[in-house]
């Protein structure tokens, strides 16, 4: 299946997950409250934190492997097994861990309630091996039933969540959706490994995993850690409103990460076969597509950062939005780390360069999670991650350009950003004739959508908007 298409798939599982999100949030955030709502956010982050000990870098070596071998059921088998042997005795460690923790620690054993629901998350997220689905590009598979849960997940949210006091409810929702994943999961592996073909060699993946762990904990100190942190030395509400902040960008990452994702097995089949020349072409389309939709988005969501939350969230979360304007401009940094990470890294094996320049960003997220959080609270938090995406960019740029492996379109990028000024000139237009705080934030919105497009179309006759309109022309023409 081309990358397009499984693109398109994962698109939609990403589409899926946000457009419930979109739903649930604004019901839950007025419902429950900012504090509940933070409560959940860093119970569930400190859980996360278990998870990925407890997979500890299977997933990215579990796609690589199992796409060098797809199409060949019995290799796909043993590989999978040997990865599944490390996965089972990881969780089976990372549990009792988890239990001794929440018991010992106050600052875990206050939501004990909590995180005794969320062992079922912890046991059964690594049970639902994405990637070997991933590995074998089956995104249609992985859309349809992730489709399928989210809207159980969805009617159960409206159905049993009510009032302030069922957040245990709906996170004991969020438990089971993933039990349901995992369920769904083992038996649709059928179709690419055999449950006989058990082999248990895992040794020749340990250096893999323990690189790739390392870099995933390390990633995880500056871009989840401040969720635990912050609920460590600042208040509920600070966390709560954190989790307000980063939600927008979350969303929009996903759709990029979405594009990562498929692009990674296929990445590493053209290494495999030395297609060095396609190699090259998709990451100049991943640069352009970046450019494209990142700056203007940017741009609009930064300007309407209070309105969005006042939409989103309701009231009580307006101190939400200076955070938000800080973490918006990451979605182009974090895009540029996900195309040199995971497309260019690692399918060429260079475990290495990504440990280094994480590094170097956590490093520059521990200093400032110690220096900001207790201090600035959800805004100290959005500087941490803004700050340490900006220094793990930068390395990478720096051995991208050494070593030659590609030519950073720094004319293409500079452009861009120099077509989206303007903006401000709309801005200030809208702001002096229009006084409604809807009214005026929608006209911005809406004026910067449509200078955008023909900025796009007319000035810098952008080939990836020039051939989606061109689809879209054809597409109707034949419905037609």
């Amino acid at each position: 299946m081309s990358i397009a298409k499984n693109f398109i798939y994962n698109s939609a599982i990403t589409l899926s997950s946000y457009i419930v999100g979109f739903i649930v949030f604004p019901y839950i955030s007025r419902v429950l409250g900012v504090d509940s709502l933070g409560i959940v956010g860093f119970v569930d982050n400190v859980i996360n934190y278990f998870i990925m000990f407890a997979m500890f870098g299977v997933e990215t070596v579990g796609i690589r492997e199992i796409a060098a071998c797809r199409n060949d059921k019995e290799r796909c088998s043993k590989v999978f097994f040997n990865l599944f042997t490390f996965v089972i005795t990881s969780i089976s460690i990372i549990a009792c861990i988890y239990l001794i923790a929440i018991f010992i620690f106050p600052q875990l054993s206050r939501y004990n309630t909590f995180f005794l629901i969320g062992i079922a998350k912890l046991l059964f997220t690594p049970l639902l091996f994405e990637w070997l689905f991933i590995g074998n590009q089956d995104f249609r598979y992985i859309s349809i039933r992730t489709i399928f849960v989210k809207i159980l997940y969805l009617i159960s949210i409206f159905i049993f969540v009510r009032e302030k006091d069922d957040v245990d409810i709906y996170f004991l929702l969020t438990s089971i959706s993933v039990i349901i994943n995992s369920a769904i999961n083992i038996f649709a592996s059928r179709r690419y490994i055999s449950w006989k073909c058990f082999s248990f060699k895992v040794g020749k993946y340990l250096p893999q995993i323990f690189k790739l762990g390392v870099f995933t904990f390390i990633i995880s100190l500056y871009s989840t850690f401040n969720y635990v942190y912050l609920g460590v030395v600042s208040s509920e509400k600070q966390v709560g409103l954190y989790f307000t902040a980063i939600k927008l960008y979350t969303v929009i990452m996903g759709f990029f990460r979405a594009f990562t994702a498929v692009v990674l097995p296929k990445m590493s089949e053209l290494v495999a076969n030395k297609d060095y020349q396609n190699f090259q072409r998709i990451i100049d389309k991943s640069l352009s597509a970046l450019f494209t939709f990142s700056i203007p988005t940017i741009i609009i969501t930064s300007m309407l950062a209070s309105f969005i939350i006042k939409i989103i969230a309701g009231e009580g979360y307006e101190d939400a939005a200076l955070p938000m304007m800080i973490i918006m401009p990451i979605l182009i940094i974090a895009g540029l780390n996900q195309i040199n990470g995971v497309q260019i890294f690692m399918p060429l094996h260079k475990d290495n360069v990504l440990l280094v320049t994480a590094s170097f960003a956590a490093a520059v997220g521990i200093l400032c999670n110690i220096y900001l959080d207790a201090k600035y609270g959800a805004i100290g938090a959005a500087c941490t991650i803004l700050f340490s995406e900006t220094v793990g960019c930068i390395g990478g740029l720096i051995y991208i350009t050494k070593k030659k492996i590609y030519r950073f379109p720094f004319k293409t990028l500079l452009l861009h950003l120099l077509m989206a000024t303007p903006c401000f000139a709309i801005m200030w237009i809208v702001d002096k004739f229009i006084e409604n705080f809807y009214y005026k934030n929608i006209s911005f919105g809406v004026l910067c959508l449509i200078y955008f497009s023909i900025s796009n179309i007319f000035l810098l006759k952008n080939e990836i908007i020039l051939n989606l309109m061109s689809k879209f022309k054809n597409k109707v023409v034949i419905w037609k």
